[in-house]
């Protein structure tokens, strides 16, 4: 079987805590853990994932979602560690994920160009904001392939505005009202690469964070989902 990899970047995960006073915790622990703008062509189904990541409770009533998209939250109290979704289809979410129920619906739809979503209070006090896109060096698969993007760090003072702040999730369908797990089984990505210039050459560096070697001969790398041959790694690259 093939294995494609698109690129991205690691950074390590840290806890909000470590910055945050206690007055900051009001303020701003939500964080955007998953957006799936575009399942596909056939699916209508899209959703944006929340979760409060640090040790307080907080009353999203009133606070807004806005973009392309437009919500408005009722009387809610998301608690620690907890996720919220709100979707532009509830019938259809339903659908593809029983166990999982959303909050509401937003108006509007996701835009599949790319857009910003921003968290507001009711006092309209931006405490949050994510930006994607749908062109490289965003993740690609995220478009149209099944694929949601979530963020590889949770940390309310971490940007979530630049493609290096996201990742694809691991498996189709992504992992909404839970933690997206780490693809175990293929702990390879792109750490590093360099376009090159007039006077360098390009390179890309891949990484292997697991603890096991990982034989990569065959797998193909690739800046365009609509081309994911460019560059097949040869026999006995490991």
């Amino acid at each position: 079987m093939k294995k494609y990899l698109l690129l991205t970047l690691l950074l390590f995960v840290t806890s909000c805590e470590t910055y945050l006073t206690d007055d900051d915790l009001d303020d701003m622990p939500i964080v955007f853990t998953e957006i799936m703008y575009n399942m596909g062509t056939d699916v209508n189904c899209q959703f944006i994932e929340l979760k409060n990541v640090c040790s307080k409770s907080i009353d999203l009533s009133g606070y807004t979602l806005t973009g392309n998209i437009s919500y408005t939250f009722g009387s809610k109290t998301i608690e620690p560690n907890e996720f919220v979704i709100i979707t532009n289809n509830t019938t259809s979410f339903n659908a593809l994920y029983p166990s999982v129920t959303p909050l509401g619906e937003f108006a509007g739809s996701l835009s599949k160009s790319g857009d910003k979503i921003t968290l507001s209070t009711a006092d309209d006090y931006e405490i949050g904001e994510a930006i994607y896109g749908t062109e490289s060096p965003w993740p690609l698969f995220a478009d149209g392939m099944l694929y949601s993007l979530v963020p590889i760090v949770n940390d309310p003072l971490e940007s979530q505005t630049t493609y290096d702040q996201w990742r694809l999730s691991a498996y189709e369908g992504g992992s909404p009202g839970s933690n997206d797990p780490s693809r175990s089984d293929y702990p390879i990505i792109v750490n590093e690469y360099y376009a090159g210039d007039d006077a360098n050459e390009g390179f890309i560096e891949l990484y292997n964070y697991g603890t096991s070697t990982v034989d990569v001969s065959g797998w193909n790398l690739s800046d365009d989902k609509d081309a994911l041959t460019k560059l097949e790694l040869p026999d006995g690259v490991s």
